[in-house]
């Protein structure tokens, strides 16, 4: 038997806080929306509706929306929000 890769993923707070450290801020497109730049991919965002809680990123399609947590990009958007 081969031996299996396993994923660890980061903690999302952790990594929304290196987000803004790393100034990867997301902007502002209008009231509880915003587009937030990829921390893996150059060039990639997502969109995050802070109202409805969503994200199009891969880790909330597939992930999070069953587990109930917030991904990085939903973080780092309500971070922004309080500012």
């Amino acid at each position: 038997m081969g031996m299996q890769t396993i994923r660890i993923l980061p903690d999302r707070e952790a990594s929304a806080q290196l987000m803004v450290q790393h100034e990867r801020l997301g902007v502002k497109l209008n009231d509880g929306q915003y587009r937030i730049q990829s921390d893996s991919k150059a060039g990639m965002f997502y969109f995050v509706t802070l109202p409805a809680g969503s994200c199009t990123c891969p880790d909330f399609k597939y992930r999070v929306q069953y587990t109930g947590e917030d991904c990085k990009h939903i973080k780092l958007a309500r971070m922004l929000e309080a500012v």
